[in-house]
């Protein structure tokens, strides 16, 4: 059954990568592939294959049809679900460490998301002085990009706050 799953996603990877050959980036039918990629990655989140997320994730990636800022939040989120925390925290880490306000904007929204799932994280794992310099270090980007009305700013807010009581 695996298997075919496997097989299934290899082609429809395939699929995309031939169709984006040649393409002009800016083309309609790109934006096309980047919004089958977005919607391959959410059945895969909606049907919490973990599994298959992390698979899409890094194809399409690798495919230029999602960005790295992306590939790095869903690969954390997908091996945060499978219970592997620590591989999940390098994915978020490396994601966030490779954000550039002035050339991500589109992608702000991810580095919030993927700031207060990381500060999430290090709060489970008791490790409160990390969480607090992420959170404190994304709401200070969030507020410098006018995306502070959010509820991962929120989020990121709260954090802050109890990892200051702890």
């Amino acid at each position: 059954f695996m298997d075919i799953k496997k097989i299934i996603i290899c082609s429809l990877v395939g699929t995309l990568l031939l169709t984006t050959a040649g393409c002009d980036t800016n083309s309609s039918a790109t934006r096309t592939q980047y919004q089958e990629a977005d919607s391959l990655i959410n059945v895969a989140y909606r049907a919490n294959d973990y599994n298959r997320l992390e698979i899409l994730a890094d194809s399409m990636r690798n495919a230029g049809l999602i960005s790295d800022m992306k590939s790095s939040y869903w690969l954390g989120y997908a091996n945060d679900k499978l219970m592997r925390k620590r591989i999940a925290e390098f994915f978020w880490n490396t994601g966030m460490a490779a954000f550039n306000p002035d050339e991500d904007k589109e992608d702000a929204e991810v580095y919030a998301e993927m700031a207060s799932r990381l500060a999430g994280l290090k709060c489970t794992l008791g490790e409160y002085e990390a969480a607090l310099k992420v959170a404190q270090t994304a709401v200070s980007q969030l507020q410098q990009m006018g995306h502070d009305t959010t509820s991962n700013y929120t989020n990121l807010i709260i954090y802050i706050g109890y990892c200051q009581s702890r």
